[in-house]
């Protein structure tokens, strides 16, 4: 059976600095939770288990605590949302059950809603979702049945449908133009995406743009030089801008690592920073890590009052995360793609940009959690060594980004 491209391509244009454009008045405050159902439990804990799966996986190519790592669950897993709809009955029904659903329209619901409460256009809270999918007229041997399928995802995530000659198109550079527009033209270029032997059947897209508010914002300005140490927090990798307060916030400390919890404003999201203990890699704390997430260790933590520190930063990264995916056990590959003939191959790509700044946000919860060791007021978690930090939406865990800091760059 002669197999052809399916490419997925995730754009993430994450922010942590203040808002400036217009907002809607009707989106000022954050919207009510989002309620689950126990199947909805099922799926959430599903992704957040093939987080750390695919999260670790990447951090094993890389040198320990030379290159920084930066990836996003939720855009991930959107994508995938939709190609499931767009797949034959049986690998569609494998790939949903993977997903911890147990039909396509359980998991396409639970998206729709999640694409509904986790969007936000307030004054200091924008984010913003955006999906497309790209099709390839020449492969193409039924527009009926795949129209079928993409009026599902039409349907269930707002999506764009482009049916094109890939052979007499520049799909790359309407791609190109088509991120640009939904990330605000922070990504405007997701590499090669039409290949010399026009090969590709379908590319699917979404987008995620997010810029948020700290809710509790630094004096802009006032970040200072400070020394950024290897895992040991002995010796010097470099000098970093660093911001520094005294907070009370949600923040544990256990045998392994420090955390504390962010909230953004005007919005249900928050940024978790993570600190493995002098002694501990990533590695020894990904499972613990995982844990805490889980189960809502952090966001029933009691506040306490402690000094942080949190260094500026940015990264740009365009990374292929197809072979990650894979080995966390959704394959998609040689599935066959409904309204075309043969299997597919697929690629699974993302471009994210990262920045945090004095004037960007984070999230709270509430509760301690067993071994977990309340810390005496003013003990200080500052980051001044290789930390993590994921962003998540409040209500029900969704992890939108997850990023290991092995040295700051602005």
């Amino acid at each position: 059976m002669k197999t052809y491209k399916l490419t997925l391509i995730c754009t993430v244009a994450l922010f942590a600095t203040g808002c400036s454009s217009e907002a809607d008045e009707g989106q000022n405050k954050p919207k009510s939770r989002m309620e689950m159902n126990a199947e909805e439990e099922s799926i959430s804990e599903a992704e957040i288990e093939n987080a750390f799966a695919v999260f670790e996986d990447m951090a094993t190519t890389v040198a320990p605590y030379q290159d920084n790592i930066v990836y996003s669950p939720l855009s991930k897993d959107l994508c995938l949302g939709m190609v499931a709809n767009a797949l034959v009955d049986g690998d569609r029904d494998r790939i949903v059950g993977k997903m911890g659903a147990s039909s396509a329209t359980a998991l396409n619901e639970f998206n729709k809603n999640r694409l509904y409460y986790f969007s936000y256009n307030a004054e200091k809270a924008k984010v913003f979702f955006a999906n497309s999918i790209w099709a390839n007229s020449q492969w193409m041997t039924s527009e009926q049945q795949f129209g079928t399928a993409t009026g599902i995802i039409k349907q269930y995530y707002d999506a764009e449908c482009r049916i094109l000659d890939f052979g007499s198109t520049d799909v790359r550079a309407q791609i190109n133009k088509w991120c640009s527009e939904k990330t605000n033209g922070m990504i405007d270029n997701i590499g090669n995406t039409q290949p010399a032997d026009n090969i590709i059947k379908s590319i699917i897209i979404n987008t995620m743009y997010f810029d948020c508010a700290w809710e509790q914002p630094f004096t802009k300005g006032s970040a200072r030089q400070s020394t950024f140490y290897d895992a040991d927090g002995i010796h010097p990798r470099g000098l970093v801008k660093s911001m520094q307060d005294i907070r009370t916030m949600p923040s544990i400390w256990t045998n392994s690592f420090a955390a504390f919890a962010m909230p953004y404003a005007g919005c249900n999201y928050s940024a978790i920073f993570v600190l493995p203990d002098r002694d501990k890699t990533f590695f020894d704390i990904l499972p613990e890590v995982k844990e805490m997430l889980l189960t809502r260790q952090l966001d029933n933590a009691k506040p306490q009052r402690c000094t942080i520190g949190i260094p500026i930063f940015s990264i740009q990264q365009d990374n292929d995360i197809s072979e990650y995916v894979k080995k966390s056990g959704l394959d998609i590959n040689n599935c066959a793609l409904t309204g075309f003939d043969g299997g597919i191959v697929s690629t699974i790509k993302q471009a994210i940009g990262l920045t945090v700044t004095e004037t960007g946000t984070r999230v709270v919860t509430k509760t301690e959690w067993d071994g977990a060791v309340s810390a005496n007021p003013g003990t200080p978690i500052v980051l001044d060594r290789p930390f993590l930090m994921i962003v998540k939406d409040n209500n029900h865990g969704s992890i939108l980004l997850m990023a290991a800091i092995q040295m700051p760059k602005e």
